[in-house]
């Protein structure tokens, strides 16, 4: 008999919110096929252009963790300011679709979840209860940690199903670099270079959560670095690096920033950025 995630899951209210979770991917998942893409005119608080994808999902996500009743506080990426609701005991950071630029081209996206007690996202990410990620494509996937290893789920039949237990990441076999060459610093150029002249082959596909499941089941490193102009580099803090490196570090992998530890982070601010390496942990020592 398959084990279902409710089956694999523990008990008590994190569950419900995993479960809750994990509906509302369901529905994301679906309206690939009957909602409209393009753009939605209109950029979130980073001067991203939002897809009308992006909006949507938002407010899928943010309408199913107000009505399970536990969530505090909603931190997302497409939103200015966290979202209270004062109810529940948990905070939850979320990148709603990952990866959205994919759309139109048939790649991979994503959503990326974080899981905290309290009433604010805006804490280290070492402090995390759950991270979880789903990943639309040819399947719908799905990888949860509450803090005791890390679990892939499969979409069948409107249950996810699950497929393999206790991942560890092996060691790295390629190298995601972010950013375009011209705006590399010195430092990441000469890394970069020195890891493809050992041999290791660059992948790029364009989706953060989808770069990283191919490190979390192959083996191998998501880079975004600090860049000419931008030393904070542009990926999220709370909403992408601390969900994936709390993953990666259940995992046996790790996330840094070149100089710490990517959990160990004290955010200032909801919109924080941060450089990131995540994956494998013989990769990130390299870096480090």
């Amino acid at each position: 008999m398959t084990t279902t995630l409710a089956q694999n899951l523990g008990e008590g209210e994190l569950k419900e919110l995993i479960l809750a979770i994990a509906g509302v991917t369901k529905e994301i998942s679906a309206g690939f096929f009957d909602k409209d893409g393009g753009s939605a005119g209109t950029e979130n608080v980073y001067g991203d252009e939002q897809q009308k994808m992006d909006v949507w999902a938002d407010g899928k996500v943010i309408e199913a963790l107000k009505a399970s009743g536990l969530v505090a506080c909603i931190g997302s990426e497409e939103q200015p300011e966290e979202v209270k609701t004062g109810q529940g005991k948990y905070a939850v950071a979320v990148d709603p679709l990952d990866g959205s630029g994919n759309l139109g081209a048939g790649l991979l996206v994503g959503s990326i979840f974080g899981v905290y007690e309290g009433d604010t996202v805006v804490k280290p990410g070492k402090e995390l209860k759950a991270a979880l990620y789903a990943l639309y494509g040819p399947v719908t996937t799905l990888v949860v940690t509450t803090g005791n290893g890390v679990d892939e789920y499969v979409l069948e039949g409107g249950e996810y199903l699950l497929r393999e237990t206790g991942l560890k990441m092996p060691e790295g076999k390629f190298v995601v670099p972010g950013a375009s060459r011209d705006i590399w610093t010195d430092d990441y150029k000469a890394l970069i270079d020195s890891l493809c002249e050992s041999g290791v082959k660059i992948r790029n596909q364009g989706s953060m959560a989808a770069d990283f499941h191919l490190a979390l089941k192959k083996g191998g490193m998501y880079t975004y670095p600090g860049i000419k102009g931008a030393p904070e580099g542009k990926i999220r803090l709370l909403f992408e690096a601390n969900p994936l490196s709390f993953i990666a570090a259940q995992a046996g992998g790790m996330g840094t920033d070149g100089k710490q530890n990517i959990l160990d982070i004290v955010p200032g601010k909801l919109q924080q950025r941060t450089p990131v390496f995540v994956g494998s942990k013989n990769f990130v020592e390299k870096v480090l």
